[in-house]
């Protein structure tokens, strides 16, 4: 179980934009089936949940990618066509981001477009190359603070 799943009621996502990775698929990402690999699609998911996931920590942070919930094919991608990767912040747990993916295959000189893929990555935050508590860019600090002495008082 995820730690996002297991830390109980999600956490509110931050408003982060949505990301959106747009490729042109080539022959080459073909497999021998006449159809995009699916480990191109996997990549790009990757790239745009990461993309999302490092917008939402602070700067002293890196996510990593951790898991992969429910990745469903819809649809093939050809070649010729241009693959656009949508990600969004879903959740926020102790030390991870779940990053919905919608991916969707647009045939330019048809002018057609259609889900082909979704998947939910699991992204873990990390300081020193340790798992660490989401720590949210732009949040209010948490824990107990300190205000400087009064001049004059």
């Amino acid at each position: 179980m995820s730690d996002a799943a297991a830390a109980g009621p999600a956490a509110e996502a931050p408003a982060v934009e949505p990301y959106v990775l747009s490729i042109l698929v080539m022959p080459a990402q073909e497999n021998t089936l006449g159809v995009m690999h699916g480990g191109h699609m996997m990549s790009w998911m990757d790239m745009a949940a990461w993309v999302v996931a490092t917008r939402a920590v602070v700067p002293e942070q890196t996510v990593f990618f951790k898991a992969i919930d429910d990745c469903v094919w819809t649809g093939p991608v050809h070649a010729g066509e241009v693959c656009h990767v949508t990600a969004r912040l879903a959740s926020v747990g102790d030390s991870s981001l779940r990053v919905e993916l919608q991916a969707r295959s647009e045939d330019p000189v048809r002018k057609v477009t259609r889900e082909v893929c979704s998947a939910v990555f699991t992204m873990v935050a990390t300081e020193g190359g340790r798992a660490a508590p989401v720590r949210l860019h732009g949040a209010a600090p948490s824990g107990p603070t300190t205000r400087a002495p009064r001049s004059g008082s």
